[in-house]
């Protein structure tokens, strides 16, 4: 049986949940109904044309929803990557973000992905776009090996100067079935004062 207060107080459903898709839910209020959290990353189960439950696991036990909490609460798909079944032409493109001032330019020293574990034909490729759209430059591929079971890849692991960054993301070379499902995209960089 689905819970009642999700249906009340979570906006967005039938927005096309599915199964397995991950999300995290947002507040305008007080709280969010209770057994839930804010930056906590939910899988659904149960997902119907209506409504649909969330598990702290993929696949795993229905979280139960004491009550509506207080305010206006949302649901974001959460993941980067594909859902299975979509066609390999997908591409994303984050915001371009700025980092460099008239002080100084930022210097980023590396670029690290974390995913879902890799089935056989995932791939998927990115493109650092710089400097106002004005340069690119081609990132590691990140693919299925059967020697390999990280989940988490350096892409870039050197010094670039740079006033503004934007990551382009290809599914295009991989599988629909196996695609890379991108978890969390971590940048590390520091500042070079201007003389």
């Amino acid at each position: 049986m689905k819970t009642a207060y999700w249906c009340e107080a979570i906006k967005g459903v039938p927005n096309g949940a599915a199964n397995a898709h991950t999300v995290r839910l947002t507040t305008i209020g007080a709280d969010l109904p209770a057994g839930l959290s804010v930056a906590t990353t939910y899988y659904v189960i149960e997902a119907d044309t209506n409504t649909f439950e969330l598990s702290a696991t993929e696949g795993g036990t229905k979280i139960d929803i004491g009550d509506a909490g207080s305010g206006t609460h949302t649901w974001h798909q959460y993941s980067i990557g594909k859902a299975s079944g979509y066609s390999t032409k997908a591409r994303y493109n984050t915001k371009a973000f700025p980092v460099s001032s008239a002080e100084g330019e930022a210097q980023i020293d590396l670029i690290q992905v974390e995913f879902e574990t890799l089935a056989l034909g995932a791939t998927v490729d990115m493109t650092l776009t710089y400097n106002k759209s004005a340069s690119t430059q081609s990132l590691t591929q990140i693919t299925y090996s059967a020697t390999d079971a990280t989940t988490r890849r350096k892409i870039l692991n050197r010094g670039f100067q740079l006033e503004d960054l934007r990551l382009d993301i290809s599914w295009e070379n991989g599988s629909v079935s196996n695609p890379v499902k991108i978890r969390s995209i971590y940048i590390a960089e520091h500042f070079i004062k201007s003389n």
